[in-house]
This record gives structure tokens, C-alpha cells and sequence, in this order.
């Protein structure tokens, strides 16, 4: 039997966050059982890593100047950058080219910019089955919010949402649409983990304000003010990407400003974070909404316990005061408070770490989860 030709519109590719490193997974997968292509608009980390695995990629030139185009500024930006929109629009006339040429059984859409793409080749006729991978949670009423309520297909369209967080956050219109599928993890074997005299702390993935590296510098302050240099360490671990490096500098210029140079560090991205994992104890997170929190499924999944916020998608993936702590949003206390559980007592790391690895072995197996998306891709 022929098989069925999968195109995958991911627009960026210079960096692998955690999209591009789930749809690397469901990339391979799929090329065992699918003809699969690889559309970006860059060449970059992901293309040379999909590439090796022998799958087809094409790249259409996007310039960098319609990464201009963010949630906070959407409206603002579309009224007045008509240069950087009109680069967007070429970009999209090029993707509907390499379609048409093409002819998919069905187009996959994994980040905010492919999923406006997609919707835009509905709207010139493409009927084709279309998967909108939904990894963001939108502010009901946010301009994001609304227009992917009025450009998002009527028929003929399925999508995945990466957490219930992320599906409630959605138009009601296209709640009827969507599956709930977690991001799948690989699972090792537990390695026994004994922390050391001193608590490391760490906080891997991207650097910039939505994920409130800041607020977990403020803690641990706080927490060094009650214990001194029996209090740990903490890494912060990451790169902006495709933000700009003024946050980053902030983050040093606090550092130093609180004296703290000796047990906090801002460290350059790595492409290892399960070896980053297992050199630490606790992974660290305080992020504003976490869509779902794949670094968060990752640290379970090599024994770490972990901390973060309550709100998003962080509670399905974390069992409060069994695999980690989870406060409310914004609360440094708690944030101070929850690394605090592990200083006075070491044991926690041990045992909590145990019940995050049970978890992600029963949640986030991505011998299962990958299968689960691309089986209801082919529905």
C-alpha cells in the first residue's frame, strides 16, 4: 500500500526549543511509516538533525524581520510593519507552491507562525488534512486569541494540544476539535541520585521574561539569606534564541548587584539536558503560564524533583508535594519556601525524584506518546 505523504511546517529551525525537539520525535517516527517533507524557513540546528535522519527538508526564505511579530504586539505591529508582513505573505505563497507541487495527504502545523500559514493556504483552497499543533496558551481576548478564533478553518481539521491548560485556552469553537496529547520524553533507566551536602538548583530553557528567571534569583536570595552558602547553588542554564540579549544582562547585573556570584551562575545553552539534569538536584521553574513544560517531564524523567508555578499546564505534569512543590503564580516566598523543603531535608530529592521518574514513565513515555500523535494524525 502507498503510503501516505506528511508535509511539516515548523518556521524556525536555528534553535531547538522544546517544539522542535518533540517534533524531531514525531519527525523520525512518522518517516518509518509516512513519506514525510520538512518545510522551514531557515536552515538551522533542526533541518541538520533531520537531515541526518535521511528525511526530506525544504527551506523557503523567511527574513528575521518578521520574528517583529509577537503576541504582545500583534495588532500593533501588523498596522505598522507593513514591510516584515509583506515578507510574511511571500513566505506563505511560497509555502502553497511547494503544496500544490507536492500534493500531502495531510499538512502538519507546529509553532504560531506555521499555524497562521496553514490557515492561510485553507483560504486559497487547500483542503488538504490539516494538524494544528497547539503549544501556547492564549489570554482569552488577546489579539493571538482572537484571530486564531476567526482565521482557523470550519471543517476538514484537527488539532493537538500539548496540555487540558493549553485546550481550555483555546476558542470555544475549537475546543470540539482538539485532542489532549501530552509531549513524550525518553525514559532511562532511574539512576540512583544522592544529593550532595549542598542543594544544586536549576533552571534549564530559554532565557527570556515569560519564564521568570528573575523571580527565581529574588528566591533564591531569600533562601541565602536564611541559610548562607548552606543554601546551594543555583544554575540558570539557557539561551535567548531569537530574543534579544538585554534580559540575559539584567539576570548578571542582579546577580552581582545581590553579591551572589559565587552560588548562582548564567550558563550558555546546552544541547545535553538530561546530562545537565543529572549533575543537580532540583529543577527550578517560574514560568508565567507553562503551556505544558516538557523541561519540567524531562528533569522527572532522570529523578529530579521539581518546582515551579501552579498555573498552566504545570499541574498535569507535576504532582504537587509528591513529585516537586508547585506555589502560586508569582509567590517568590513559596518559591523560596519550596527550595527551602530540600535544604532542611535532603531526602526529599531522593524520594520525590522516584515518584516524578514513576510518573513520566506512565505520562510522558515517548514510546507512547509519539505513536498516539501520529496515529491520530492518520485518523
Amino acid at each position: 500500500m502507498e503510503k501516505k505523504k506528511i508535509i511539516f511546517i515548523n518556521h524556525w529551525a536555528r534553535f531547538t526549543g522544546g517544539a522542535e525537539i518533540s517534533l524531531l520525535d514525531i519527525l523520525k517516527y512518522s518517516a518509518e511509516k509516512a513519506d514525510v517533507l520538512l518545510v522551514c524557513s531557515e536552515d538551522g540546528t533542526l533541518v541538520s538533525k533531520v537531515r541526518q535522519s535521511g528525511i526530506r527538508t525544504r527551506i523557503i526564505n523567511c527574513p528575521d524581520t518578521v520574528s517583529v511579530f509577537r503576541r504582545n504586539n500583534l495588532l500593533k505591529m501588523i498596522i505598522t510593519a507593513p514591510v516584515p508582513l509583506a515578507a510574511f505573505l511571500k513566505f506563505m505563497i511560497s509555502v502553497y507552491r511547494v503544496i500544490k507541487k507536492e500534493k500531502p495527504d495531510i499538512i502538519h502545523a507546529n509553532v504560531p507562525k506555521s499555524h497562521v500559514t496553514l490557515c492561510f493556504l485553507r483560504m486559497l483552497g487547500i483542503n488538504r488534512k490539516a494538524v494544528f499543533h497547539i503549544r501556547e496558551i492564549y489570554k482569552s481576548g488577546s489579539m493571538p486569541y482572537l484571530l486564531y478564533n476567526m482565521i482557523f478553518p470550519f471543517k476538514n481539521f484537527s488539532i493537538i494540544a500539548i496540555s487540558e491548560a493549553v485546550k481550555k485556552s483555546l476558542p470555544e469553537r475549537l475546543q470540539k476539535h482538539v485532542s489532549v496529547i501530552y509531549n513524550g520524553v525518553e525514559i532511562r533507566s532511574l539512576k540512583e541520585h544522592v544529593p550532595a551536602d549542598r542543594i544544586k538548583f536549576l533552571y534549564l530553557g530559554r532565557i527570556v521574561p515569560w519564564k521568570g528567571c528573575h523571580m527565581l534569583i529574588q528566591a533564591f536570595n531569600i533562601l541565602f539569606k536564611r541559610y548562607g552558602d548552606a543554601a546551594g547553588t543555583l544554575d540558570i542554564r539557557g539561551g535567548t534564541f531569537y530574543w534579544n540579549e538585554l534580559y540575559k544582562h539584567e539576570l548578571e547585573r542582579s546577580v552581582n548587584e545581590l553579591q551572589l556570584g559565587h552560588v548562582i551562575r548564567i550558563l550558555p545553552f546546552t544541547e545535553d539536558s538530561y546530562g545537565e539534569l543529572c549533575t543537580h538536584d532540583v529543577l527550578c521553574m517560574a514560568s508565567f503560564d507553562e503551556p505544558f513544560g516538557r523541561v519540567a517531564a524531562e528533569a522527572q524523567a532522570a529523578g529530579l524533583p521539581v518546582i515551579g508555578f501552579e498555573s498552566g499546564g504545570m499541574a498535569e505534569v507535576v504532582l504537587d508535594k509528591k513529585s516537586g512543590f508547585l506555589v502560586k503564580q508569582n509567590d517568590i516566598d513559596g518559591l523560596a519556601n519550596a527550595m527551602e523543603m530540600f535544604v532542611k531535608d535532603k531526602c526529599l530529592v531522593t524520594s520525590m525524584g522516584t515518584c516524578g521518574y514513576n510518573l513520566a514513565s506512565e505520562k510522558f513515555n515517548n514510546d507512547f506518546q509519539i505513536s498516539k500523535i501520529f496515529d491520530f494524525m492518520m485518523l
